[in-house]
């Protein structure tokens, strides 16, 4: 039972970061971009 409601409150968790995770995104679109390719840019250089 505590296992079960433990995993509850763990995918609630995971939910609520990747809700915002996806605004963040949302709101700063270039600058997410900018640091998730600044490792492609080097090797692509």
């Amino acid at each position: 039972m505590l296992m079960c409601e433990w995993t509850k409150a763990e995918n609630l968790v995971l939910k609520n970061l990747l809700v915002l995770l996806n605004q963040q995104v949302l709101r700063n679109p270039l600058g997410s971009v900018k640091s998730a390719g600044s490792e492609e840019s080097s090797w692509l250089s």
